[in-house]
C-alpha cells in the first residue's frame, strides 16, 4: 500500500488523531469503512470539525454496531 498512498501512524479508533490528520492534511471528504470508528462517532467528529464525511453518525452506526441494541429497537418497533 506504500507505494501507491501516503501512509500515516494514527490508529483507526483514535477520532481526534483522524481529525487532526484531516485538518493537518486538508482533506476535503473522509469515507469512513470500519465500524468502530463509526460507532465511536468519528463521522459525527468530521462533521462538526466542517469536513465533508460519508459515513453513518453514531447513532446510526450503532444498528451496526450492537446486534442486541438492534434486535431490541426492532422488537419495540414490531419489525
Amino acid at each position: 500500500m506504500r507505494s501507491d498512498a501516503q501512509c500515516h501512524a494514527v490508529g483507526a479508533e483514535d477520532v481526534d488523531g483522524l481529525v487532526s490528520l484531516a485538518r493537518d492534511e486538508s482533506i476535503d471528504l473522509v469515507v469512513v469503512g470500519p465500524e468502530v470508528p463509526l460507532v465511536l462517532g468519528l463521522a459525527d467528529t468530521i462533521r462538526e470539525a466542517g469536513i465533508a464525511c460519508f459515513g453513518p453518525g453514531s447513532d446510526g452506526a450503532r444498528l451496526e454496531g450492537s446486534k442486541e441494541w438492534a434486535k431490541d429497537l426492532m422488537h419495540a418497533a414490531d419489525i
